[in-house]
């Protein structure tokens, strides 16, 4: 006998539902009996989510992301803090010390050439830079002191300038801490990672200070050998109308490289699923910053400016091509010292004008960045072989703008 088509789809419905609530109820008990004296209770907290914008962004592409929302996030890399950006992609090629690849709505960004991301009002992304134009590298944030990050997408913002025709993040660190913080993390391959965080009141301010060191070496035939050191120092004044910080930040990483190996390599033996093509490949990074940021608000204004100046340091050796120089290798030598310094200055009036609010803001920017002994190489095993070329290279940068939003409507 033939059955039916809608008899058909009512029978098999049942059928296909019940067998997925039956294994998800199996799977579940399971779980709960396995863990139910182990797990607290997870509270979700409506403000952990972004920020709603809607009558305050100038476009639905923008947001606001605060630190509970991504709180209990796994981080295999601080680059993921651009993550909470939707549609952004962080990833991680040549070891853990080199800046990530990042990827936005399906685009390569490559290492941040066109996303622009500020910490605490210090433009990350480095102009001129040795190893690739716009540079960012994230491995100097603490991910536990990122009090919230704010995003946009899209080339439509005055203020961002530089690298930001894919988009823009700011991440703003905490001013002070509750309680004071430490965690010790211990893992497979050779995984440790320290963090001691505090902040204390002194004068009328509130002091930060932290530090975080990680060792690493992977699931590599070569351990990846990395060796992380950050600390973060930072004094908050806050007046309610007047206020200013202070924060001053030192980096350090080195590593050895993770790169691709060909597959021909690996479908003859003569390469491991997890081994280098050169064992000398990898780098050590250096960043030391001092910052200061300044508010100021009244009944219809608001300024803000900042100013900084900091010092880093690379020294990138990679081998990309295998051998098509001969026995010596293809190994090369990107290296840079850079001293750079800047400062930025909005004023920002709240007006209403034929019954619609509107915000008018005019800043200027300026940036200078002095680089030293900008060179390219050809090494073998890390010892320089020939000079390809070596500069000195110094990039200024002045940006002025107007900016004007109005609120025509909640919904608009």
């Amino acid at each position: 006998m033939t059955v039916p088509y809608q008899t058909k789809k009512f029978i098999l419905k049942p059928l296909s539902l019940g067998l997925g609530i039956a294994l998800g109820l199996s799977g579940f008990s399971v779980q709960a009996h396995s863990l139910s004296d182990e797990l607290d209770t997870v509270e979700v907290e409506e403000d952990g989510r972004g920020k709603d914008l809607i009558g305050i962004a100038e476009a639905a592409s923008q947001g606001e992301v605060s630190q509970k929302q991504f709180e209990y996030r796994p981080l295999s890399r601080n680059g993921e803090l651009i993550e909470v950006v939707p549609g952004a992609v962080a990833t991680q090629h040549s070891g853990s010390g080199k800046a990530n690849q990042y990827f936005l709505r399906g685009f390569n960004l490559d290492h941040g050439t066109d996303f622009t991301t500020f910490v605490d009002g210090i433009p990350m992304n480095m102009t001129t830079h040795a190893h690739g134009q716009g540079y960012m590298d994230l491995n100097s944030i603490i991910p536990e002191l990122v009090e919230k990050v704010e995003y946009g997408k899209g080339p439509y913002y005055a203020e961002i300038g530089d690298f930001a025709s894919a988009g823009y993040a700011k991440m703003h660190t905490m001013n002070r801490l509750k309680e004071g913080l430490f965690k010790f993390t211990a893992g497979e391959y050779d995984y440790y990672r320290t963090l001691a965080a505090n902040s204390n009141k002194v004068g009328d301010g509130d002091l930060l200070y932290a530090g975080e060191f990680n060792l690493y070496n992977g699931v590599w035939q070569v351990p990846e050998d990395t060796k992380r050191f950050n600390g973060m120092l930072k004094y908050t004044l806050d007046r309610h109308d007047w206020g200013m910080s202070i924060n001053g930040k030192a980096y350090s990483n080195s590593w050895t490289a993770t790169n691709q190996i060909p597959q021909s390599a690996i479908d003859s033996g003569a390469l491991g699923l997890y081994d280098s093509m050169d064992p000398t490949d990898g780098g050590e990074s250096n960043r030391y910053s001092l910052s200061s940021n300044l508010w100021q608000t009244g009944s219809n204004w608001k300024n803000d400016a900042n100013i900084y100046a900091l010092y880093t340091e690379l020294n990138l050796y990679s081998n990309f091509s295998g051998y098509t120089r001969g026995a010596e290798g293809d190994q090369i030598l990107q290296t840079e010292r850079r001293v750079q310094t800047g400062a930025n200055v909005e004023h920002t009036r709240y007006n209403k004008l034929f019954g619609f609010e509107m915000d008018n803001s005019v800043g200027l920017q300026f940036r200078h960045d002095q680089i030293m002994g900008l060179g390219l190489y050809e090494t073998q095993a890390r010892q320089i072989l020939r000079t390809v070329s070596n500069s000195d290279v110094g990039v200024t940068t002045i940006g002025a703008y107007f900016k004007n939003h109005t609120h025509w409507h909640d919904k608009v």
